[in-house]
């Protein structure tokens, strides 16, 4: 894009738990652009891509004081400097223009306005409110009225120039007797609507939201009492989450129930719908997301982004087509104090990690709480879009601004770049303690390697793929904090299934390095009259200088003095990575005398034995998933004895774990004596004998 050809390199700083750049550029305000001798509010902001010219533009609504309103969509173009393009005025009544919406017609000499106007005044409740769509002529100067739906408030809409779709989709939120409902309409490229009328679910709240997917299909999220629900249009609705948040103000212009904001990326293919909600378990605001990667056909369990003493609020989602990553804006601000301020930050999701960075950006400072009153305005005040004509990543961000030295309300647009490079602490961490030891580094792109000590900074390149291998296994007798212990390499991050020494990784401008974590070893026996073959994750091959995690014989693996080191409480049912156990199924001792694997069993020092329930997962199969815990000292494999009596007799293992010989007598523990063709081991667990 020829106009970004000098943009501020934005620096990344850790600073009490919030990244922030050193420098956001300030694009755009809307103070003083009326200079009337009134105060006048401007508010909601949107982001409008204009991709055929290589420019954006910010529209948003302004509106007078002291009940004189002089509603208007104005359309302000980036430039040197910015330019007021269009300006749809409307006679001044006591009304308000909501959710005003323009979409660029690309290929045509259109420009679309869409938008929705609601008189709020109580002796004017029955009169009509409605929803405009207007198109503008460039060059005529004339707005024309394209359509127009009576008894509708706020309306939303969304064009995915990022395809370079002329189609427009939008919502509006209808009054009926009934109570009010969602209406979705679609108009093509030729200025057709289609449908005529949808109704997405009966009894929806003015909070919703939309967006468009794979072949032109629209996506809705919306609250409908306390439940979050998203929907494929001419699907059935499926609930996300309930929430607890309930329908008060913070001021004039911000309420603490909010819309859900969803967003496609046409990369990945992934939809993405985020909500806000106070946890009253934690006590703590939270940002959640839930996904799908089926076009909407299933949808996962809501997660959190992120949590703070904080409100976090407001969320904005938007899709970076060219790295199949999501950006998240939000308001963020302590409301315990009326005069405390409101900041605007931002929080990435990596399409690469699978998750949202730990820490929000921070943007801007948008004045006091307090200074919302004015006008009984309720909508989003934050609008997101990524800059789609360049290389490197730029964030465009929009938002209300509450200047504190009067009642009015701006606008404001905000650009943020992040760099191609980005960087990264390496460290070796036991605990919260750096041990030491070294990493070595290799760029997979450039295939160029570096070794550095624990604790060392590097710069890389967010577009290239990394190895990065931490040279220490282990650290024998370190002493933490007056304890001294074993600790060996465990995982990575925060991510229990990056078990091994060495791991692929493409940076993120949302992390700032990557950690070694170590974890303590406890010392248990394995005992059996077998060879007992364990999986053992962690277990490092110094012959291959590999980690096979694949089942090695015990003593293959085993100290010299019998025992092994394990970390302890790897449950299958909570972590990535476990421990698991086989033996032998069958043992043949000579003589027609064989042992036959029954069971495991585990016991405390003391020799006494253990239930099996929480440390195998099924005690009765040669091979099963094993949680080694803190009373566990010793793991068994038990056995049978058999003798078969008659020469030539002998058993054989076959598939299917059968055992099988000539009809003969057999001995099981010298007690029973059977006459039997068969005996069946299940891998399950248990025996049949036939």
């Amino acid at each position: 894009m020829k106009r970004f050809t000098s943009l501020n390199i934005i620096i990344l700083m850790l600073i009490t738990g919030v990244i922030r750049p050193q420098t956001v550029t300030l694009e755009f305000h809307s103070d003083g652009e009326d200079q009337s001798g009134f105060y006048y509010h401007q508010v909601d902001p949107y982001i409008v891509m204009d991709e055929a010219n290589n420019n954006f533009g910010l529209v948003f609504t302004q509106l007078g004081y002291l009940d004189f309103f002089f509603p208007s969509v104005r359309y302000w173009q980036a430039g040197d400097p910015w330019n007021n393009q269009y300006s749809d005025d409307i006679n001044p009544y006591s009304d308000e223009v909501l959710d005003s919406r323009l979409h660029i017609i690309q290929g045509t000499n259109q420009v679309l306005i869409l938008r929705g106007d609601d008189d709020f005044t109580p002796q004017n409740v029955n009169d009509i409110v409605g929803t405009w769509t207007s198109s503008y002529k460039v060059g005529d100067g004339n707005w024309t009225l394209e359509r127009y739906e009576s008894f509708t408030r706020a309306n939303t809409s969304y064009r995915d120039y990022t395809s370079g779709s002329n189609e427009v989709h939008f919502l509006t939120r209808e009054l009926t007797a009934n109570g009010e409902r969602l209406k979705y309409y679609k108009r093509t490229a030729s200025g057709s609507y289609s449908p005529d009328g949808y109704d997405v679910d009966n009894n929806t709240s003015v909070l919703f939201d939309l967006t468009v997917g794979d072949n032109n299909t629209a996506y809705f999220c919306y609250i409908i009492g306390s439940n979050i629900k998203v929907r494929k249009y001419q699907e059935n609705p499926i609930s996300i989450a309930t929430i607890t948040q309930i329908f008060t103000p913070w001021n004039s212009k911000l309420q603490k129930m909010v819309p859900p904001t969803i967003a496609y990326n046409s990369l990945s293919g992934k939809t993405m719908l985020v909500f806000s909600d106070y946890d009253t378990n934690t006590q703590l605001w939270s940002l959640y997301y839930s996904e799908s990667s089926d076009q909407g056909a299933t949808w996962s369990s809501a997660e959190k982004v992120y949590e703070n003493t904080r409100v976090a609020t407001y969320p904005h989602l938007s899709a970076d087509k060219n790295s199949g990553d999501f950006f998240l804006s939000f308001l963020s601000f302590d409301d315990s104090n009326i005069s405390n301020h409101i900041y605007l930050q931002v929080i990435g999701y990596s399409e690469v990690e699978g998750g949202f960075g730990s820490q929000p950006l921070e943007i801007a400072d948008l004045g006091e709480l307090d200074n919302g009153s004015g006008l009984g305005y309720r909508n989003r005040p934050i609008h997101s879009a990524v800059i789609p004509y360049e290389s490197s990543t730029q964030l465009l961000v929009s938002s209300v601004y509450f200047p504190s030295d009067n009642y009015e309300v701006d606008v404001r647009l905000y650009r943020v770049e992040f760099p191609n490079t980005v960087t990264y602490t390496f460290r070796n961490l036991i605990v919260d303690e750096d041990p030491g030891g070294q990493f070595t580094l290799t760029n997979k792109v450039t295939n160029t390697q570096e070794t550095f000590v624990s604790g060392s900074q590097r710069n890389l390149n967010l577009d290239d793929e990394y190895n990065i291998e931490t040279l220490e296994r282990r650290f024998d007798d370190y002493n933490y904090q007056g304890t001294v212990k074993d600790y060996q390499h465990h995982h990575w991050d925060e991510d229990n299934s990056r078990f091994k020494l060495a791991d692929d990784f493409t940076p993120s401008s949302f992390e700032t390095g990557k950690d070694a974590k170590y974890i303590s070893l406890a010392s248990i026996t394995l005992e059996s009259i077998g060879s007992i073959q364990i999986r053992d994750p962690w277990y490092y091959d110094e012959t291959l200088d590999e980690q096979p995690d694949d089942f090695y014989l015990y003593t293959d693996v085993s100290n010299p003095d019998g025992s092994y080191e394990v970390f302890l409480n790897q449950d299958p049912q909570q972590q990535d990575v476990y421990y698991s156990l086989r033996a032998p199924l069958l043992i043949n001792e000579g003589n027609s005398v064989y042992q036959v694997f029954h069971r495991w069993l585990a016991m405390k020092a003391n020799g006494d034995t253990l239930s099996p329930t929480g440390i195998f997962e099924n005690e009765q199969s040669r091979e099963t998933r094993v949680v080694f815990t803190d009373s566990v000292a010793t793991v068994e494999a038990e056995y049978f004895n058999v003798t078969l009596i008659g020469e030539g007799v002998n058993l054989s293992e076959s598939s299917g774990e059968l055992i099988l010989f000539a009809p003969e007598y057999i001995v099981i523990n010298e007690i029973d004596v059977e006459l039997f063709d068969s005996w069946t081991i299940s891998p399950q667990g248990g025996a049949t004998i036939t």
